[in-house]
């Protein structure tokens, strides 16, 4: 295949080659990516080499990874600090510039360069910021985790939100100066970065406004839990109570009755002379120690030890199937002996819990007089 043909595959199917890219971590199975081809086109791509089809598994030839990732900056560190290094570079080039005026020819080139790597971090670095926070809030389960982690990201905001200030304020206090050696490009670029800023500044008041918006959905989420886990705990506690003598057997049994005191005052000799054991060892075998011992307590025959289900890991089962919620937690192997009532409780708590991830369809489901709306898991966050 020659280069040509190349880019007109890659350009007739950029968003399936786009999906299987970012995707490229996980397993793809074709039924995901229905809506963006036919089986007919993954042939035909599959005989270009630029997929690899395995059963009903679709694979992005490694080739075209490789290709992709090398133009691609595949970092995602998000490096702050270094821009106000960069700043204090720049002034003193221009230091330097300001007394030796004929090395401008020299200067004023490495000084284009810095501004431009500096603008271009400032943009990489927020879609970074966006992508790590959106990760944070969708990829992790336990909320005291979550907390920390976007309690992080959002003095990285703070952080960046100072560096973005600082970059203007040198622009501002400084473009003067540099517009005074009539450089065209150096005055261009001064007048890009000044829109850029307004730009930045403009994306940067919703991404604070998400990550606080987050930041209290997880607290929200968390003291939910909390609230699930002590009703948890209320309900065993008093069904033990209820299924069991325990609490009368606890009032009736008396620690410290009759409790036994061993003294000695045997002098260190005896204790140490070779008669002493064997002797012992007589006394004990006649001796007969009275001691209390608790009633045994019988549970009724119907107590049963009830199986811990986990929402988190049923949410992930969730997540690679295609049915709706309800449909899906009736056909779970773990839930199938369960009453309606917990298996609709569970389906509260997972739309509760799981709400940007899901999309509540208009349609019902109906199950022994009772109508659940059809709820499926998101593709986007497939």
């Amino acid at each position: 295949m020659n280069i040509e043909k190349l880019f007109q595959n890659l350009n007739r199917h950029r968003e399936l080659i786009f999906y299987l890219f970012e995707h490229r971590d996980r397993v793809i199975y074709s039924v995901e990516i229905e809506e963006y081809c036919s089986d007919s086109t993954l042939d035909i791509l599959e005989s270009f080499e630029l997929i690899e089809l395995s059963d009903d598994k679709i694979f992005l030839d490694l080739r075209v990874v490789n290709f992709l990732e090398e133009y691609i900056d595949g970092d995602d560190t998000i490096e702050i600090s270094g821009i106000f290094e960069k700043i204090d570079g720049i002034k003193h080039k221009l230091e330097i510039l300001q007394e030796h005026k004929t090395k401008h020819q020299e200067i004023i080139p490495k000084i284009r360069r810095e501004l431009k790597k500096i603008d271009a971090t400032l943009f990489g670095n927020l879609d970074k910021l966006r992508v790590h926070i959106d990760r944070v809030y969708k990829s992790i389960d336990t909320f005291s985790l979550k907390l920390k982690e976007l309690e992080y990201y959002k003095s990285r905001l703070k952080e960046y939100e100072n560096a973005l200030n600082g970059f203007d304020t040198f622009i501002r206090l400084h473009s003067p100066m540099m517009k005074s050696y009539y450089n065209s490009e150096l005055n261009i670029l001064l007048e890009s970065i000044y829109k850029n800023k307004i730009l930045l500044s403009k994306s940067l008041i919703p991404l604070t406004q998400d990550v606080i918006e987050y930041i209290n959905q997880a607290q929200k989420q968390n003291i939910f839990i909390e609230k699930i886990i002590n009703l948890k705990e209320l309900k065993d506690s008093y069904e033990l109570k209820n299924r069991s003598d325990i609490v009368q057997k606890a009032e009736s049994f008396d620690l410290m009755q009759e409790s036994v005191r061993i003294g000695s005052k045997l002098h260190r000799e005896i204790l140490h002379s070779e008669s002493f054991y064997p002797t012992l060892h007589k006394i004990s075998n006649k001796a007969k120690l009275k001691s209390h011992k608790a009633d045994k307590i019988e549970f009724c025959e119907k107590t049963k030890v009830q199986e811990f289900l986990s929402v988190a890991e049923i949410h992930l089962a969730f997540s690679s199937s295609k049915s709706s919620l309800i449909e899906f937690l009736l056909d779970y192997n773990k839930l199938k002996q369960k009453d309606i009532s917990e298996v609709s409780t569970i389906y509260c708590k997972m739309v509760l819990m799981y709400e940007d991830e899901y999309k509540i369809s208009p349609n019902l489901f109906k199950y022994k007089e009772q109508k659940f709306a059809k709820v499926y898991y998101d593709n986007r966050f497939r």
